[in-house]
């Protein structure tokens, strides 16, 4: 199901926590309903740095709210086959990417990355004479 008026998902502290533990979860709902409601979210690299269980979580939550509902745009230099290990949970990842596969386009991008050309377009004959073509 989709959150809605039927289905709140909602962000609580893992323990009991004092006011300023309540003030970071308020302003994680506040910042998860915003980026829920944006027609296009662009969340770039995922998996360069390890994401704890917590940011995971959230991430999932976000993703959740965000399905069917706003166009996602992902970049990863990881295949999805590490997404279990990424998030530290096979479960997760696996119903993470069933969100975001649904109705989606992939594109894989292979050869050298945008910044490794931008370092070797000195050198004539590089891996990145392509550019110079298009």
């Amino acid at each position: 199901m989709r959150p809605g008026p039927w289905l709140r998902v909602r962000v609580r502290c893992p323990r009991p926590c004092g006011p300023s533990c309540r003030a970071v979860v308020l302003r994680l709902q506040q910042r998860l309903k915003v980026l829920t409601h944006r027609a296009l979210l662009i969340v770039d690299d995922i998996g360069y740095i390890p994401i704890s269980r917590g940011g995971a979580t959230v991430f999932f939550q976000l993703v959740n709210r965000r399905y069917e509902t706003g166009s996602t745009i992902l970049t990863s230099n990881q295949s999805l086959e590490e997404w279990g290990r990424i998030f530290g949970a096979e479960v997760m990842a696996t119903a993470l990417i069933g969100r975001l596969l649904h109705d989606c386009h992939i594109l894989n991008i292979r050869g050298n990355s945008y910044h490794m050309c931008s370092l070797t377009d000195s050198v004539p004959g590089g891996p990145c004479e392509w550019r110079a073509k298009m």
